[in-house]
């Protein structure tokens, strides 16, 4: 099975015996929802209701730990050192957990945490400790490219886009039922109202090859910009109206001078089906 090593990723703990309660009404995933063995995505927001972290999240026996970019560890412990105020918990990077991804017949590794990101055929999962298998060096960011499968910084920039641009409603990110959180009223009110203009989606190339931050064209209007690539294919969250508006109209979508073609996961197609002749 193929393993990459994600060493821009650390692990930091939140445990104690109000971690639970603490974390519930912070975080926009249910917490309660994590099962044994399992990570799943989830965001602490802006009150404006944009994702000023990204992580995934997983359960330990006093606690929770949160498995996210290096570069985000130091900044989230203060912001949640300023929001623990009283609760009785301990925030704490989990020193000697190195976050590695592995994936095909990952059930064979006992103490691998399955990515509930990961919606289509893909067994994905998150190993935090050195394993005994047989496992061979692997890219990550093609199998996330194949699956909609989007991180900050690579894909989008922190603070500057919502939970539904990267598919956190529908990939068990949110939970709108379960309550408060930071961001939750404007996160919630795009739901309720559906207007969740931006999603991610995959976008091929049949000549040149792609690269990151490249601006996606059509009808000399900009509906998006490339994110993480490999090769002629790569992640990019684009304006769905104005993307279905250019092929009502028959205008190409280009990157440069070369055409490129859009595609949506199929597990949206209710999120996305709307904005067909919307506008």
């Amino acid at each position: 099975m193929p393993i990459e090593i994600l060493k821009d990723r650390s692990v930091l703990a939140i445990t104690g015996p109000d971690a639970g309660n603490l974390l519930q009404g912070l975080v926009t995933a249910n917490i309660d929802k994590i099962e044994d063995n399992t990570v799943v995505p989830s965001a602490l927001l802006t009150p404006q209701g944009k994702i000023a972290f990204d992580f995934l999240m997983g359960k330990l026996v006093d606690g929770y730990f949160f498995d996210m970019r290096s570069a985000l560890v130091g900044d989230f412990q203060k912001r949640m050192m300023l929001y623990k105020l009283r609760a009785d918990v301990t925030i704490a990077q989990l020193e000697g957990w190195q976050p590695a991804a592995v994936w095909n017949e990952v059930r064979k590794i006992s103490d691998a945490y399955r990515d509930e990101r990961f919606k289509g055929e893909d067994d994905v999962a998150r190993i935090y400790q050195s394993t005994d298998f047989d496992i061979e060096s692997g890219k990550f960011d093609d199998i996330r490219i194949k699956n909609f499968v989007a991180e900050s910084d690579g894909d989008f920039e922190v603070n500057d886009v919502f939970p539904h641009d990267v598919y956190l409603d529908l990939n068990g990110g949110i939970d709108f039922k379960k309550g408060c959180y930071v961001g939750q009223e404007v996160v919630s009110r795009m739901q309720h109202r559906s207007s969740a203009r931006k999603r991610i989606a995959l976008i091929q190339s049949e000549g040149k090859a792609l690269a990151s931050g490249q601006d996606i064209i059509t009808n000399n209007k900009p509906i998006g910009k490339m994110g993480t690539v490999s090769d002629q294919i790569g992640m990019a969250i684009i304006r769905v109206d104005r993307y279905f508006d250019a092929i009502a109209a028959n205008h190409p979508v280009q990157i440069g001078d070369t055409d490129v073609t859009v595609t949506f996961p199929d597990w949206a197609k209710d999120a996305i089906e709307p904005y067909k002749g919307a506008s």
